[in-house]
């Protein structure tokens, strides 16, 4: 019930120490802040974690226009997209990806779990917790450092150097809506192996926003 849940919420801890971002790649830099060399995580995963001013306002709005468009609108759980999922996978016996917020991801980041109903349940619970620990931005952004972009890049800050060989507030509005699409199912859509994939989706996400 929503009792229950809201109970939930308020009283079930959250875990602790799950919020710590992984461990970054290594680079070494001269005086001027050009990159020598680089060397992925000891997880073998490339990271480059951004501040929220590094990222582009292009990307921010595209990851919401194409994952989450109600995310300034609800507090961790949409649930009028919940309950359309919900009658969806009960006439379907499936599980449906489209009523996992932003916020929802997050929590899947943080903790992978698999898709069972009772874990997209306790993500849901997390989801609104983690929405009273953070704020609207701090979560963005957390999404777009921890998102996987094909193979082992992780963050759109190593996705934006591999893909196009710039920093992420210098994308232009297309390569930002072509990062934006590519968590979906990065392996599938990378565009250095999947091109007409990627560019479809990109004008996808381009349609959305």
């Amino acid at each position: 019930s929503c009792a229950l849940f809201h109970a939930m919420v308020a009283w079930w801890p959250y875990p602790a120490g799950i919020g710590k971002l992984p461990e970054r790649s290594t680079e070494i830099d001269d005086r001027a802040g050009v990159v020598l060399a680089a060397f992925a995580a000891s997880d073998g995963q490339w990271r480059r974690p951004l501040a929220e001013e590094q990222v582009s306002p292009h990307l921010l709005w595209a990851i919401i226009a194409v994952e989450d468009s109600r995310f300034y609108l609800h507090h961790g759980v949409d649930w009028k997209s919940a309950a359309a999922a919900a009658w969806h996978d009960l006439t379907h016996l499936s599980f449906r990806r489209g009523a996992s917020t932003l916020t929802m991801q997050v929590q899947r980041l943080r903790e992978p779990r698999s898709r069972t109903f009772w874990n997209k349940i306790e993500q849901a619970i997390r989801a609104e917790q983690l929405e009273k620990r953070q704020t609207k931005p701090e979560i963005l952004i957390e999404y777009v450092n921890r998102a996987p972009f094909g193979g082992n890049l992780v963050g759109a800050g190593a996705a934006s150097w591999r893909y196009f060989g710039r920093p992420c507030q210098q994308l232009s509005l297309a390569e930002a809506a072509l990062l934006a699409g590519l968590p979906q199912s990065p392996n599938r859509l990378r565009p250095d192996g999947f091109p007409g994939r990627a560019q479809a989706r990109r004008n996808h996400v381009l349609a959305r926003m």
